[in-house]
């Protein structure tokens, strides 16, 4: 791990009263995990080479066009005549998803904002379509929510859908307190269908993601 002191953040916007709590907090019954500050150490490779450490650790969630700037002021310091060529030798902050050097600065500060944006699911996200980059747009609509178990988030899904309504009114009376709905056996099977994405979650439960969205 590199020492170089690290950058400050941004302030983040103060939610306001009148919100809509988010969707891990509403849907999945966990208290909301801080937002993570994805951080990139971006090396000059003359130096390293030369065997000099000359780096800078670098707020990875801008635009990759301040990303540059601060690069190219970094190589610019190098003592290493003609010092131009960069390369990411560390990272913190991205969850799941794993920083390589060779990845563009465009693809990771677009990661990292994701990261920002939508929590450490977007980073297991992103390294799962690690081939697909193109994928990551989907985040938004494939993603369900945090929620405590799989079983949870079928419960909550047949409620909404008004299933267990309709089992009611179609079961007599009599009958109803033997009559149950086994949601850990169905999202087992949506699971095995490939119709929902299943993974756990940093601080206890799981992401969910429908891939049919």
């Amino acid at each position: 791990m590199n020492n170089e002191p690290r950058p400050s953040y941004p302030e983040e916007p103060a939610q306001a009263p009148d919100s809509q709590p988010s969707r891990t907090e509403s849907e999945g019954g966990h208290e909301q995990q801080p937002t993570p500050n994805p951080l990139i150490y971006v090396a000059s490779l003359a130096d390293h080479e030369a065997e000099h450490a000359h780096g800078v650790w670098l707020y990875a969630a801008g635009e990759p066009e301040a990303v540059y700037d601060d690069i190219h002021r970094m190589l610019g310091q190098s003592s290493v005549p003609g010092a131009d060529r960069f390369a990411i030798h560390d990272s913190e902050g991205f969850g799941a998803f794993r920083v390589h050097d060779t990845d563009s600065i465009e693809l990771v500060t677009k990661v990292a904002r994701g990261i920002r944006e939508y929590g450490l699911a977007y980073a297991l996200w992103a390294e799962v379509n690690e081939d697909s980059p193109e994928l990551l747009d989907h985040f938004t609509t494939a993603y369900t929510g945090h929620y405590e178990s799989l079983s949870a988030y079928v419960s909550q899904r047949v409620q909404q859908q008004g299933h267990e309504s309709a089992l009611d009114q179609a079961v007599p009376e009599y009958m109803r307190p033997f009559v149950r709905i086994d949601y850990e056996a169905l999202g087992e099977q949506l699971f095995y269908d490939g119709d929902i994405m299943v993974c756990a979650a940093d601080g206890g439960g799981v992401w969910i993601f429908d891939e049919r969205a």
